[in-house]
């Protein structure tokens, strides 16, 4: 493959992370403006594109919306994915437990630290 064709390809593959990155954090800023459907637009956006991060929809920006049945339903469906990506890496075996990640001799490499 020729090296234009790479570097495009890579270039498509981070747009589309940014993208992704993008709509949740205008998610959160409709969230903090009061904007509940925004911020549903948004997330739900940004699911489609392939973001799944469970930890960040309980981000305090989200906090009024907890209880609003759109928001309930948009993190049911989030941990449903993450569910279902849990099975998926535990039946191809690629799963680990706590216990196998600390025994990773890289576990403790820090890049800031150049270790």
């Amino acid at each position: 493959m020729h090296f234009s064709v790479v570097y495009r390809e890579m270039i498509q593959q981070l747009m589309g992370v940014l993208n992704r990155s993008l709509r949740f954090h205008l998610a959160a800023l409709h969230a903090i403006r009061g904007d509940s459907q925004g911020a549903v637009t948004a997330v739900r956006q940004a699911m489609q594109d392939g973001f799944v991060c469970m930890p960040c929809m309980s981000w305090p920006h989200f906090d009024r919306l907890l209880g609003e049945p759109d928001f309930e339903v948009l993190v049911d469906e989030m941990q449903a994915k993450v569910d279902a990506q849990r099975q998926r890496l535990a039946d191809e075996g690629m799963l680990l437990t706590p216990e196998e990640v600390l025994q990773l001799e890289d576990f403790s490499f820090d890049p800031f630290l150049n270790k």
